[in-house]
């Protein structure tokens, strides 16, 4: 539900858990540093605003900070994808750059032994895409292909 604070919030914890928390907390920390400080400053506001100020005040926030957290979570989204920290320069530029996993966890997860399949595996994959690679080939060379069309320069208006 995008109407919902809530689900803006839960969907920026998902991605940030999902993706690169380790690079993405990074972000979220950014984001909560900016706002705090106002709602801070909305705590003391109303102190002693009237109880008719307190919905609109808080309205008014609710929906600032709404809108806020689901532009972090599309950023984080754009940013932090497939193993990738994705950034765009002052100019435009993207750059994307892949960040692999910390060797720690390579090593935790078994990745060095992740890949006992006996090489005859591969072999057989190898030989399999072959002969794909020779049946559409041959397919491809008895399509009836449309004649070349006239050049620019012969064409008639």
């Amino acid at each position: 539900d995008r109407d919902s604070l809530y689900w803006a919030a839960s969907a920026v914890s998902n991605w940030a858990f999902g993706s690169m928390f380790s690079h993405a907390i990074l972000d979220i920390r950014a984001a909560q540093a900016e706002w705090e400080p106002q709602a801070q400053a909305l705590a003391e506001k109303l102190v002693s605003a009237s109880v008719g100020e307190h919905t609109k005040l808080l309205a008014d926030f609710a929906a600032k900070l709404h809108g806020g957290w689901w532009a972090l979570f599309w950023s984080l989204m754009g940013k932090y994808n497939d193993g990738y920290v994705v950034t765009h320069s002052s100019d435009g530029a993207v750059t994307s750059a892949a960040v692999g996993y910390p060797s720690w966890w390579l090593k935790a997860a078994g990745f060095d032994h992740a890949l006992d399949a006996p090489s005859a595996s591969f072999v057989n994959l190898k030989n399999r895409m072959a002969a794909a690679a020779k049946t559409m080939a041959e397919i491809d060379a008895r399509r009836k292909k449309p004649k070349a069309a006239r050049a620019a320069s012969e064409i008639v208006v």
